[in-house]
């Protein structure tokens, strides 16, 4: 996916849920953070980040934070970005699992009340594939007993479960965590 052009800076602070202090060459500037979680290990102080800019004026804060480096690695914290990357993962065939549908429905709705991020078909009278993103972020020391991550898998995918029950034979359900937990 292609993101807008990008602004890197080091982290400050994160505080208030979604407003991060950023310094960039230009100086310090506070910057909107898109993610309302706990961000755990993604908001140390000096940690390399990356925030995109917005020219709209009616913007009070003109960043987004978008990226924070950890380990080597990047993470994307903006929480409105998964399903945009996954939908375009599956259009180009880049998740070998999940190539070979030819419809592609986001924002499915399976029954008043019950939505689902995706719905994958290969036509309407064959059952299909309702998929749910999980916006994963937790960044945690190897062997650390935390288990939140490996709860909040536990929790998704027993909703699906419970859901696959509901749904029987009508569609096969799965979800994809997208991010970096570990």
């Amino acid at each position: 996916m292609k993101l807008p052009p990008l602004n890197e800076g080091r982290l400050i602070k994160r505080y208030k849920r979604f407003l991060a202090d950023v310094e960039f060459e230009s100086g310090i500037e506070t910057v909107h953070c898109p993610n309302p979680g706990a961000m755990t290990g993604l908001k140390d102080p000096g940690l390399k980040v990356w925030c995109s800019v917005s020219d709209n004026p009616k913007r009070k804060l003109k960043k987004t934070l978008e990226l924070v480096e950890v380990e080597g690695g990047l993470v994307g914290i903006h929480t409105g970005r998964p399903n945009a990357i996954v939908e375009e993962a599956l259009m180009e065939g880049h998740i070998p699992e999940l190539k070979g549908w030819s419809k592609i429905q986001r924002e499915f709705t399976w029954r008043p009340g019950t939505r689902f991020d995706f719905c994958l078909r290969n036509n309407t009278e064959t059952p299909g594939m309702l998929l749910e993103i999980k916006n994963v972020h937790l960044v945690r020391p190897m062997g650390s007993r935390d288990q939140t991550f490996k709860a909040s898998c536990r929790i998704s995918s027993g909703r699906l479960a419970g859901v696959h029950v509901i749904c029987g034979s009508t569609f096969r359900c799965e979800s994809i965590h997208y991010g970096r937990g570990y």
